[in-house]
């Protein structure tokens, strides 16, 4: 009886300290993060190396804004839900947020090799934030993303030989990131969503 007590305090006390003290913590940790890059952004109009004006800026501080403000929104159990919702009724369409997607065409076609290696940094530490609030923040996909690396490591192990331990080990990270990418992309279009206040299914 008293073990099942106990039992029961523990997860009583494990869900609070898990959605009011971890949660909001990781949220305002994200939010940092964003607000770190998006000063970036800003330091690079300040020294002129892009203006104000120019619709890459815009863009790309309407993302970062936008995320600051719905980062709560993101979550990997409504990302899931969402994919396979779409996935059911219209299952031929590819959800990817507009916005975004101009952005990395006006980053591929800049002039300036240093000015778009910047950019493209800018967004992949916005892309691994966004992940590593998706993974510290579900514990479903905590226990998903050691699976992922477990299964591509040992099948790279068994394939190639216990030498190659090392690259095994990142070859099982890089096939665990393709599998978070699609998240990072349900994230994003969640902010768009958000930023364009209009309930639309496919973007």
């Amino acid at each position: 009886m008293n073990e099942a007590f106990f039992s029961i305090l523990n997860l009583l006390l494990f869900w609070l300290m898990w959605f009011y003290l971890w949660r909001p913590y990781r949220l305002d940790s994200l939010r940092e993060d964003l607000f770190s890059i998006r000063d970036t952004l800003f330091d690079q109009a300040l020294n002129k190396k892009i203006s104000f004006e120019d619709p890459l800026y815009k863009e790309i501080a309407m993302l970062f804004n936008g995320t600051i403000r719905y980062a709560h929104r993101i979550s990997f159990t409504s990302s899931v839900l969402f994919r396979l919702r779409v996935a059911e009724k219209y299952p031929k369409l590819k959800v990817e947020s507009r916005l975004y997607v101009s952005i990395r065409d006006k980053i591929t076609n800049l002039q300036d090799s240093k000015l778009r290696a910047i950019f493209k940094e800018m967004l992949r530490d916005y892309e691994v934030s966004v992940v590593r609030y998706m993974i510290s923040t579900s514990s479903s996909l905590i226990i998903f993303s050691i699976i992922s690396v477990g299964y591509y490591f040992l099948l790279f192990v068994v394939q190639k030989g216990v030498r190659q331990l090392k690259e095994g080990f990142q070859v099982a990270k890089n096939h665990t990131r393709r599998l978070l990418r699609e998240q990072v992309k349900d994230a994003e279009y969640q902010v768009y969503i958000g930023i364009q206040d209009k309930p639309r299914t496919v973007c």
